[in-house]
C-alpha cells in the first residue's frame, strides 16, 4: 500500500537527459474480489517519498492527486504473448523505437513509432527462433537502430538500413562456442561505433566487444573482469571511454568498470570498483552518465 508515503507530486516532473529517477510497481488489494484489486506504476524523481502515478488500472486506493493525466499510455502491440525484455530508444526523428521478444515463435521484433507517443507504430520481425537473452537498442550515427540480442558463441548485432528497420544486417561476435550471450547492453561510441558490455552463461564473466565500423561485421572483444559479471550496462563517459555497471553473482556486489586506456580490448584497460558491498546489492542495473 501507499498509505506511508508523503503524498502525490502536485506538478509536472521534467526529467533531464542524465538525471535518475526510481519507479516502483504498487498492488493493492482492496477487497476479496479479484476486480477490487488496483495496480499502479509510480515514480519519485526527487527521493522525498512522493510518488506520482504514471499509469493504473482497477480503482485506485491512494494518490488521489497524482499526475496520471500527464502520461499517455499507448499498447503497442498486442498481437500474442509480446513484449519481453524491452529495450527503447529515441530515433533521429524523434519517435521512439523499441525491440522486443515474440514469446511464441521466439522472435526477436521492432516497432517504430509513427509519433512521440506512439499512437501508431509498424513492426518488423529482427530475427526468428531466437534462444538468447536480452535485447539491447541504440540510434547509430546515421540515424538508423543498432539492435543486439544475445545468441550462441556471443552477442548478434543487427544494423538496421533504414529508420524503419524494415532491413537489416546481421553479424555474430565470437566469444565463446559453449556458451549463450546474456545481460546484453549497447551504446554508440564516440568513434560512431557499437560498444557491448554481456556474459557468457557458461563462465558468467564480464565481456566488452568493441565494434570496428557501424556494422560490427568485425570486433575485438576481452573479459572485463575473471569473475560473474550479471544484469550489465554500459554508457559512455564524458571522456569518451565506455563505462559498465554489473552484479557479482559470487559476492553479491554491485560492481562498476571504467576503461580508461587504450582500445578497452585488453584486461589491463579497465579498472574496476565494487560500488555496494552491504548484502545482496547490484541486481539490475541500469547506468547513465550525469551532467557532471
Amino acid at each position: 500500500s501507499n498509505t506511508t508515503s508523503t503524498g502525490a507530486n502536485s506538478t509536472s516532473t521534467e526529467v533531464k537527459k542524465g538525471e535518475r529517477l526510481i519507479a516502483r510497481f504498487q498492488i493493492d488489494n482492496t477487497g476479496t474480489g479479484a476486480k477490487t484489486s488496483a495496480y499502479k506504476l509510480q515514480y519519485d524523481k526527487d527521493l522525498d517519498g512522493r510518488w506520482t502515478d504514471v499509469a493504473f488500472g482497477g480503482a485506485p486506493s491512494s494518490n488521489s492527486g497524482a499526475n496520471f493525466g500527464d502520461w499517455n499510455a499507448t499498447t503497442v502491440d498486442s498481437s500474442g504473448n509480446v513484449g519481453k525484455y524491452s529495450s527503447i530508444a529515441i530515433g533521429a526523428d524523434g519517435y521512439p523505437v523499441i525491440g522486443y521478444y515474440e514469446n511464441t515463435l521466439n522472435d526477436i521484433l521492432f516497432a517504430k513509432c509513427n509519433n512521440s507517443v506512439c499512437a501508431s507504430s509498424s513492426a518488423t520481425t529482427i530475427t526468428t527462433g531466437w534462444s538468447g537473452g536480452d535485447i539491447s537498442v541504440a540510434i547509430g550515427n546515421d540515424g538508423f537502430p543498432v539492435i543486439a540480442y544475445g545468441v550462441s558463441s556471443g552477442p548478434q548485432v543487427a544494423k538496421c538500413n533504414n529508420i524503419n528497420c524494415t532491413s537489416v544486417s546481421t553479424t555474430t561476435i565470437y566469444s565463446d562456442a559453449a556458451g549463450i550471450a546474456m545481460d546484453i547492453s549497447l551504446a554508440i561510441g564516440t568513434d560512431g561505433f557499437p560498444v557491448i558490455s554481456y556474459r557468457m552463461n557458461n563462465a558468467d564473466k564480464l565481456w566488452f566487444a568493441r565494434c570496428s565500423n557501424d556494422s560490427c561485421t568485425s570486433a575485438a572483444t576481452t573479459s572485463v573482469i575473471t569473475d560473474s559479471g550479471y544484469y550489465t550496462s554500459i554508457a559512455i563517459g564524458t571522456d569518451g571511454y565506455p563505462v559498465i555497471s554489473s552484479y557479482n553473482n559470487s559476492l553479491k556486489d554491485l560492481i562498476f568498470s571504467k576503461c580508461t586506456t587504450g582500445n578497452c580490448t585488453t584486461t589491463t584497460d579497465w579498472s574496476t570498483t565494487t560500488v555496494d558491498a552491504s548484502g545482496d546489492n547490484g541486481r539490475y542495473t541500469s547506468l547513465a552518465v550525469g551532467s557532471d
